[in-house]
Parts: structure tokens; C-alpha cells; sequence
């Protein structure tokens, strides 16, 4: 090496082009003419010896060159290499390059803990040159490996899957997968490759202790399903396994599991069927075999429990043997009560004539029973919610769907008579305060005298005259039936 430019800093430096902030201001302001110097490079190198620790790594970032010739003199980097290393590990996926050189050039000198740290970040940034390197200076332990873990919070499989197959953590898979079951860290598991690890040992443990974990893997759950043994235990633990199910993809695995049992083993799961969400119940209703074995336990829990759009659905799929399981009356008024004018519109679209009789004598006074329950529209003494923008969004939905009612009754019926006694439709229509409402009975009153030719044609049966008297044995039942609501509601 040829004489040193700087051999010492002395006092005049401060005066001299060769200052320490001389040199940095040199490095930063004219790095152009310090790039000229790499073709000297032990004038380059004199230069470096100035720079601290930000500068020096600064320098060596900018350019191929510079990082080399750094790397090639390795004495300049060695007092700096543990804050080095930190400050590559701060933007590993920027510093990647210089981490490694440090790595190769300093290993020797890092502590397991740092090497730990390197790890780490290397498994966060899914660094898989930096891992394997880290890997292969470092102690490697299923402690250390299940700690790894628990600090991770990247959830990509690939640097998990290039974790497992190192050599030196390969042999220690199995400890590690037991580690993390005795301790329960099931979620740092599922994070594994887990299509290339054999749980089969660990499967009463885990259906034992963390039963919902097979729920989200449905392909383990089906590989120990084929297995006679474990498809006995799955059966007699099926509602532990799904007790956390979510709406979407598992609700359509619980479904096919549950067509793959046989007669014997669906019975076991009847009453985690029908405490299942109403999504779930209305998917496995459009599952025939299902539907079939499942079908009246959930139309009489769904009864029940008011689920009105779950017992509308049953009633759609078989009409005449599952309203034979009801009291189709007392469900009609129960609807009008809770003021489910859209189901009532189904049931009338189901049952047609029969859906009217089982509470009026004529689809004129069905209707003005309603119209008589429905007063006021949006009531909060029947509604809980007592906010202004509560109520009046329940009234618009319940005056849309009365106003479907409405249309469908008449559809279904057009021989009713809305000018009758007075236009006393109209007059219990105005009550609800409701111009869609009025008209609707308006449009249709004016269609139906067009077609009316004389005095005959507007002739009724006389059951509607005695109908008066007949609305009066159903006050006490309606009345009945809202309480009912009302405490359900409250408790």
C-alpha cells in the first residue's frame, strides 16, 4: 500500500481540505470525483477511514463499486458491523445485499441473539436468501424455531414452506408441531405448510383441544374422514368442529359433510343443525337429502324462534306436508302481528283461497284485517326503537311491503269489491297515513268499476256482511300473540 494521503488527524485538519467534514462534505457534495478515486484505491480508501458509521454505509449503498471495495477492505467495516447489521434489519428488504456481506464477512462475531433478530425479520420481509443464510450460522432449536414463530407476522406460505425444508430444521419439524399443539399456539400452526407435516399423530389432541381448527382445513378434516376411526370421532365431535363456522366457505362444508354421513349419523347432529344460523338453514333446505331429514325439525324450531323467512321456505319446498305440521292459522296471524307482509304475500301466493279462509271469510275483510293491525305504520309501542331514523325506515319498509300484499290479494282475487259498505277499504287505508298505500287501493278501485257492467257483477257473497262478528273471536288470540312478541323482544 502506498503512503497513506492522511496518516494522522491532527489539529489543523479543521483548516485543511482533508477535515473530517471536509471528507463527508467531499463524499456527499463530489461523489462523482471520490468515484474517480476507486481506480486508486488506496486514495479511496484513506478517504473512507474518515467516515462514521451512517456515512460509511451511506457510501457503500450508493453504488456496486463503492459497496465492494468496502467489503474487499473489511477492516473499515468491522468496529461498525453490529450497528450495521441493525441498520439493514430496519429496511431488509432495501438492505438485503449488505446484510448478507455482513453476514459472510462477520458471522463469527454476531451473537445467537442477533442472529435470532436477523431471523426473524428475514421470516417478516420473506427474505429467503437472508433466512438461509442466517440459518446456517446460527444454534437451530425447536425452542428457538416455535419463538421464531411466535414473533413472525408474515402469513405467506412460501417462507414457511422455504423454513421447513432448510437442513438443519427439516429433523426438527415434528418437535416443533408438538411444541406449538402442548402450548396451544394453534394459530402460529395454521400457518405452516401443513399439506407436508403428518398430524395424524397429533389428531385426538387436536380434535380434543382446538376442535375448530379443522374447520378452516377442510382438506386434513377430509383426509381423516376416509380413515374409519377418525371418521367416528369427527361425527361425535361435528358441532365442536364447526362451532365457530362463518357465513360463506364453511357453511358449504359443514353441508357436504353432512350429505356424506349416512341416516344414524346425521341424527346425532339434529340439534346443531337447528341452532345454526338462518343462512345456513336456508342453504341446507336447497339440499334435498338434507332437507328431507332436517326439514321439520327446523321449520318447528324456526317457528319457534320467529324465524319467518326460514318456515316460509319449508313451506315453499313441500306445501301440503309441512302445513300440515301447523297451526297455518294462528302462523297467519302471527305474520300480521309481526307485521310480515311479504311472508303473508308468500303464504297467499302458496295457498291461494285456502291461505285467506284460515282467518276471513273473503279476501276483502283479509285484507281489512290487516289494514286494522297495521295502524299506526312503524309504531314503536309495537317496535323497540325509538329514534326518528328508526322509525322511519321501519315504516317505509313496512308500508312497501303491506303495498305487495296488497297488489297480490289482488292479482290472486280480482272479484273484490272496494266500493263496498262505503268504501270502508279505503276509509281503514287512509288510517295508515300512506299515499303509496291509498293509491294502490285507489288504481284499483278505478280498474275494477271499468270492468263492471251492472249491479250484478258488483254482488258478493253475504259471508262478507256477517264478517263483523267474526273478527271479534280473533282479538284475544292477536293480542295473545303480540305479547308474546314483545316479551320475546325484551328478554
Amino acid at each position: 500500500m502506498s503512503p497513506p494521503l492522511v496518516s494522522e488527524p491532527s489539529s489543523d485538519l479543521s483548516t485543511t481540505s482533508h477535515s473530517m467534514d471536509g471528507v463527508v462534505r467531499y463524499v456527499h457534495d463530489e461523489r462523482h470525483h471520490l468515484y474517480k478515486l476507486t481506480c486508486t484505491r488506496d486514495m479511496c480508501f484513506e478517504v473512507m477511514t474518515y467516515l462514521g458509521t451512517q456515512d460509511l454505509f451511506s457510501v457503500m449503498l450508493s453504488c456496486r463499486q463503492f459497496h465492494d471495495l468496502i467489503h474487499a477492505n473489511t477492516v473499515l467495516l468491522r468496529p461498525f458491523a453490529l450497528n450495521g447489521i441493525r441498520k439493514c434489519l430496519s429496511r431488509l428488504e432495501k438492505y438485503e445485499v449488505p446484510c448478507l456481506a455482513l453476514l459472510d464477512h462477520f458471522g463469527e462475531n454476531f451473537s445467537q441473539e442477533v442472529f435470532f433478530g436477523v431471523l426473524v425479520q428475514a421470516m417478516n420481509t420473506a427474505s429467503v436468501n437472508v433466512l438461509y443464510t442466517v440459518l446456517d450460522r446460527m444454534e437451530v432449536t425447536s425452542t428457538v424455531l416455535r419463538q421464531a414463530l411466535l414473533e413472525c407476522n408474515q402469513r405467506s406460505h412460501p417462507i414457511y414452506r422455504a423454513l421447513m425444508n432448510h437442513p438443519k430444521v427439516e429433523g426438527l419439524v415434528p418437535e416443533v408441531v408438538s411444541l406449538l399443539i402442548h402450548n396451544t399456539d394453534f394459530y402460529e400452526l395454521e400457518r405452516l405448510p401443513l399439506d407436508s407435516i403428518d398430524l395424524s399423530i397429533y389428531f385426538n389432541e387436536l380434535l380434543e383441544d382446538h376442535p375448530t381448527f379443522f374447520s378452516s382445513h377442510s382438506s386434513l378434516l377430509h383426509h381423516h374422514w376416509q380413515r374409519r376411526k377418525d371418521r367416528h370421532l369427527i361425527v361425535e365431535r361435528f358441532a365442536r368442529i364447526f362451532s365457530g363456522i362463518r357465513i360463506g366457505v364453511e357453511c358449504k362444508v359443514v353441508l357436504d359433510y353432512l350429505e356424506l354421513m349416512n341416516t344414524k349419523e346425521r341424527a346425532m347432529q339434529k340439534q346443531f343443525v337447528i341452532e345454526q344460523s338462518e343462512e345456513l338453514k336456508l342453504e341446507l333446505l336447497l339440499r334435498q337429502s338434507l332437507f328431507k331429514t332436517f326439514g321439520l325439525d327446523i321449520l318447528k324450531y324456526s317457528l319457534t324462534h320467529h324465524h319467518h323467512n326460514v318456515v316460509l321456505r319449508c313451506l315453499t319446498l313441500d306445501p301440503l306436508n309441512m302445513s300440515q305440521e301447523l297451526d297455518m292459522q294462528h302462523l297467519t296471524l302471527e305474520l300480521i302481528v309481526h307485521r310480515q307482509y311479504f311472508w303473508l304475500a308468500q303464504l297467499i301466493q302458496l295457498f291461494k283461497t285456502s291461505a285467506i279462509e284460515w282467518i276471513a271469510t273473503s279476501p276483502r275483510n283479509y285484507l281489512r284485517l290487516v289494514f286494522e293491525q297495521a295502524v299506526p305504520l312503524g309504531s314503536n309501542s309495537n317496535y323497540f326503537g325509538v329514534f326518528d331514523t328508526q322509525i322511519q325506515e321501519r315504516t317505509k319498509r313496512q308500508e312497501s311491503s303491506l303495498n305487495c300484499l296488497i297488489i297480490t290479494v289482488a292479482n290472486l282475487f280480482p272479484e273484490i269489491d272496494y266500493t263496498r259498505n262505503e268504501n270502508e277499504l279505503l276509509r281503514k287505508a287512509a288510517l295508515l297515513k300512506s299515499d303509496m298505500i291509498t293509491t294502490t287501493l285507489k288504481k284499483l278501485q278505478e280498474e275494477q268499476l271499468k270492468k263492471l257492467t251492472n249491479e250484478q257483477n258488483r254482488d258478493t257473497s253475504n259471508l262478507e256482511d256477517c264478517i263483523d262478528d267474526d273478527f271479534q273471536k280473533y282479538e284475544v288470540l292477536l293480542h295473545e300473540i303480540n305479547n308474546t312478541r314483545i316479551n320475546d323482544a325484551r328478554f
